[in-house]
């Protein structure tokens, strides 16, 4: 399954969008045009993203490249000379920095584990069709790891996983879980909000999963 089609579709709504946000609202109304980016245009590039997950870097940077090109309109920090164009992301970076927003596959990778959550804590209907529960584990000798769970149907070993399948929210929650480095207390597991805090300082870009398969000129 390739995610381009879906990828355009979402990019071409939210150019149209950050048109009519740029016709109105001058440069000088920079707050007033986050407010409308986030309601407007991210809930666009937010919506149900946690299932339609790409590990293809170009399309990776084609919908972060929609965030891109908003903190450009609004006057935040610039480079000099030929680093304007920001091929390499480093503005952005710089910008995001600015504003303390995430980088757009960062917050995919957020929604896939708050409905993994939510699974987990049976919220989540028919979340047992795509998701199941897997015995404790340990990230270390004192440490317990109760959040664990695996996709209902997998690849078997013997197989190379397709794209797709890497791609997917059951495969990537799986593998998140899994790493050592995501390890949440019982306290940050106990609601929901708790959890979100947790996500929200964690630094996702340290994950093997992570480092795998996210372009590293997005990384933050």
């Amino acid at each position: 399954m390739d995610w381009a089609g879906q990828v355009d579709k979402v990019g071409a709504k939210c150019r149209k969008r950050l048109y009519s946000i740029k016709a109105f609202f001058p440069r000088r109304f920079g707050m007033v045009k986050q407010l409308l980016f986030k309601s407007l245009v991210r809930s666009v590039i937010d919506y149900a993203s946690s299932s339609w997950h790409t590990t293809g870097k170009g399309l990776q940077k084609k919908l972060e490249n929609i965030q891109k090109k908003f903190l450009q309109s609004i006057r935040l920090g610039c480079l000099e000379g030929n680093e304007r164009h920001d091929a390499d992301f480093a503005q952005y970076r710089q910008h995001l920095g600015e504003t303390g927003w995430h980088p757009l596959w960062q917050r995919r990778l957020e929604g896939i584990l708050l409905n993994t959550y939510k699974i987990w804590k049976d919220m989540f209907a028919g979340g047992d069709l795509i998701m199941k529960r897997e015995m404790p584990g340990r990230t270390t000798k004192s440490q317990s790891k109760d959040f664990l769970l695996s996709p209902v149907s997998f690849t078997p070993a013997s197989c190379k996983p397709l794209d797709s399948t890497i791609a997917s929210f059951a495969y990537v929650a799986a593998e998140i879980l899994k790493d050592p480095l995501f390890s949440p207390s019982p306290g940050q597991l106990l609601t929901l909000g708790a959890f979100k805090n947790y996500l929200l300082n964690f630094k996702f870009s340290n994950l093997k999963w992570c480092k795998d398969f996210i372009d590293p000129l997005l990384v933050v």
